[in-house]
């Protein structure tokens, strides 16, 4: 579950479980507010043409009318809807966002089933300006 720049770490995931051959399941909802925001698009839908165990979902929440895009923000329903798996000892999701969307992912999925550290993880993007690293 990746939104906006999150999807940098998650894409690195991604692409080491799928070169190593590990015969892993992955999916990928992808959330931007709208399409011109969507970073690495033809980096992500090449990984998954050339491995038909990467399933890709986009999603916009500020953007409407495209083919092939789901609307709205993540939410369980969503989650159903693009078949990701149900909570099992075999599943792991990973959330990769904002702060808030973080929170949001973890709020969500241990509402339904899943363990925080069993189940899923955040990975938090950590942003140090340019001025706050020289000591400004």
């Amino acid at each position: 579950l990746a939104a906006g720049t999150g999807i940098t770490p998650l894409f690195a995931i991604a692409q080491a479980a799928l070169m190593a051959k590990d015969d892993l399941d992955i999916h990928l909802l992808f959330s931007n507010k709208v399409k011109d925001d969507i970073i690495m698009k033809k980096d992500i839908d090449e990984l998954a043409a050339a491995h038909p165990n990467f399933k890709v979902h986009y999603t916009l929440s500020r953007e409407h009318k495209l083919i092939d895009i789901k609307y709205g923000r993540i939410d369980w329903k969503m989650l159903k809807s693009a078949e990701f798996p149900m909570p099992a000892d075999d599943v792991f999701y990973i959330a990769c966002g904002t702060p808030d969307f973080n929170k949001s992912m973890a709020a969500m999925l241990g509402k339904n089933g899943f363990e925080q550290g069993n189940h899923y993880i955040e990975i938090k993007i950590e942003i140090l300006s340019i001025a706050g690293f020289w000591g400004f």
